[in-house]
């Protein structure tokens, strides 16, 4: 068994082609709706003691885990209204990720996927199918919050996001008793800030800074569990400044399971072609 260890303490160019698809998601969904690129991290001063000990702690979280899948539930909310759906999805180690939407029966309502080369996008009714070149697409077209496909894949296997940085500092956190990672680069000011319990182990809330320090969007870890010996979570709220919110419940987490790199693809139906 794993050590219990992560995130939770408690329960406390090219994106344009997307707008093709944004009326068709709005259709579907009631309402239509790059994280910078994960390179290598500039060393944090050894005086930094703290700061460095935790970063390390959170690189561990979950770092073995290949391959997952889940199912759950989600409500995004914003000032058109709210919906409330199924969904599964599955991901693997290289980032690939894969969610459907789900309608009665089970049946895919709409759903995208990324294989690290390409993002696809279909909904079933209307049928439509949407194809561009990205690596890393922003979710904000789907559901109105700017989260890119790395984080989202990283928050769905239990994992943590760390920006790119070149200073680190820890603050304690007045809302709790624990501590605030302060993750800053050169000219851009604060990156982000991920609160931590009081032993510099468990994420409870992140949150993610644009250029200038605005807000992107945040996360809060309301609930989790551990499942195979991974901590994931099974409740994620995550909004933007605009609250906008997308609110998901896990259900049904499967850790290390069988995968093809063509099950991250979708095709266009023989109907479109």
């Amino acid at each position: 068994m794993k050590k219990k260890s992560g995130i939770c303490p408690g329960r406390s160019h090219k994106f344009m082609r997307l707008k093709v698809l944004m009326p068709l998601f709005g259709i579907l969904l009631f309402f239509s709706a790059c994280s910078t690129m994960h390179k290598s991290r500039t060393p944090l001063p050894e005086s930094n003691i703290k700061a460095k000990r935790f970063i390390e702690n959170i690189l561990k979280i979950n770092h073995k885990l290949e391959t997952f899948q889940g199912v759950g539930k989600f409500r995004l909310r914003n000032k058109q209204g709210a919906l409330t759906s199924r969904a599964a999805w599955i991901g693997d180690k290289k980032g690939k990720l894969r969610i459907e939407v789900l309608g009665p029966g089970g049946r895919s309502r709409a759903g995208f996927a990324a294989d690290g080369k390409w993002f696809y996008a279909i909904t079933h009714n209307p049928l439509r199918f949407h194809k561009m070149h990205s690596k890393n697409a922003s979710l904000n077209s789907l559901i109105s919050i700017p989260i890119k496909i790395d984080d989202f894949h990283s928050l769905l296997a239990g994992k943590i996001p760390v920006y790119p940085y070149h200073s680190a500092f820890v603050i304690p956190d007045n809302s709790s008793n624990g501590y605030v990672l302060v993750l800053k680069k050169r000219w851009m000011g604060t990156v982000e800030k991920i609160f931590m319990d009081d032993t510099g182990s468990k994420v409870r809330k992140l949150k993610m800074f644009n250029t200038g320090g605005v807000l992107a969007y945040s996360v809060v870890f309301q609930d989790c569990t551990t499942v195979q010996g991974y901590r994931v979570p099974s409740k994620l709220l995550i909004s933007d400044a605009a609250d906008v919110t997308f609110d998901l419940e896990i259900h049904k987490f499967k850790a290390d399971i069988k995968l093809t790199d063509s099950a991250f693809v979708l095709k266009q139906p023989e109907s479109l072609k």
